[in-house]
């Protein structure tokens, strides 16, 4: 097994992380007093249209934007961290670069290229972003980029994050693919969110044979 390991960040305090281990602390697993909000990275009140709101209001109604050639930018970065040695500096730029992105459009296309990167590496870029993160975009790719790579030992944090409203979206995808109880995940996730966060999981439960999550319908 791979010995690179990226280093942590030198402050961590105002992490996506460290927020919702406050409220896990506070409140318990969720649902979280207003989803969460307010995130971080944004100012009380929250916006008018949250993250969950947007995304959720792209993926039904609306086609999504076309996000290749900020995905093409996003993957030479990470390429460019993994091949070389571990580097704080070149995944604190990759973190700044990422959140300059909507993660939305870029998720479908970023997994395509990154498809054929050591995965060990990829999902360590992944966690780094999803632990260390101040910025939504930042944290919700490194959410996509453990669905892609990411196993089992992964499950708690995709829980804790996606107990985020505004994160619950790319959870519920990461959740579908990593876990091999992945029905059970997702239901779990759903029960720890509202409105859209919780919509997004229970689309994904359709069809489930699981008798009990089949009851709570």
């Amino acid at each position: 097994m791979s010995q690179w390991r990226l280093p942590g960040a030198v402050d961590n305090g105002h992490t996506f992380f460290a927020h919702a281990l406050a409220l896990a602390a506070a409140h318990g697993p969720g649902p979280w007093p207003d989803g969460g909000y307010p995130l971080p990275d944004e100012e009380s009140p929250p916006p008018m249209m949250s993250g969950s709101v947007s995304d959720g209001v792209r993926t039904h109604h609306f086609a999504v934007n076309d996000g290749t050639a900020a995905a093409i930018k996003i993957a030479d970065a990470i390429r460019g961290i993994i091949e070389d040695p571990p580097d704080l500096v070149a995944i604190q730029r990759l973190h700044d670069l990422i959140a300059d992105h909507d993660t939305l459009p870029i998720a479908d296309p970023l997994s395509e290229r990154l498809a054929c990167l050591d995965r060990d590496r990829v999902r360590e870029v992944g966690r780094w972003l999803a632990e260390y993160g101040t910025r939504r975009d930042a944290v919700a790719t490194g959410i996509v980029l453990i669905g892609l790579t990411g196993d089992e030992r992964d499950r708690e944090l995709l829980l804790l994050l996606g107990s985020l409203e505004d994160l619950a979206l790319y959870a519920v995808v990461a959740l579908g693919r990593t876990r091999s109880d992945r029905d059970m995940a997702i239901f779990e996730l759903a029960r720890r969110v509202r409105a859209w966060g919780r919509i997004q999981a229970v689309e994904r439960l359709e069809g489930t044979p699981d008798p009990e999550i089949k009851a709570s319908a």
